[in-house]
């Protein structure tokens, strides 16, 4: 039965990703790419010191991302009994690990979106054993 649940709390886990990563996001799957920024504000003929002022907005978004992807996809660890000091070190691991990632994807153009995926995947399961090894 342990096995079983601990399996579900994983199932529960790449759900949660996968929604967070795909369905969450809105507007920050933009907000979080430098390209988009420079595109907007030259469509709209913004001065260099106007761009400027913008030009690092896509960071707060990314990280806005990053966090909530960390909150979702950790929200089955709570049915665990996990430690509350390993919970929040997971997530402020997994949020730094996810916003890496996603600038590796949308900003450094180093990872296409199946890599991306796969390092999210295994950043999941990590995760996951984490919580029952030191957990």
């Amino acid at each position: 039965m342990i096995i079983m649940d601990r399996f579900v709390i994983l199932l529960i886990m790449l759900f949660l990703h996968i929604f967070a990563d795909f369905h969450l996001q809105g507007i920050l799957a933009n907000l979080k790419q430098k390209k988009w920024w420079k595109e907007e504000l030259d469509k709209y003929g913004f001065s260099y010191h106007e761009k400027e002022f913008y030009e690092k907005d896509w960071i707060p978004a990314l990280i806005i991302h990053s966090f909530e992807w960390a909150f979702f996809m950790m929200i089955p660890a709570l049915f665990t009994g996990v430690n509350i000091w390993l919970y929040l070190g997971l997530i402020v691991f997994n949020t730094l690990f996810h916003f890496i990632i996603d600038d590796l994807k949308c900003n450094k153009y180093m990872l296409n979106l199946v890599a991306d995926q796969l390092f999210h995947f295994i950043q999941v399961l990590v995760t996951w054993c984490l919580i029952y090894v030191m957990g």
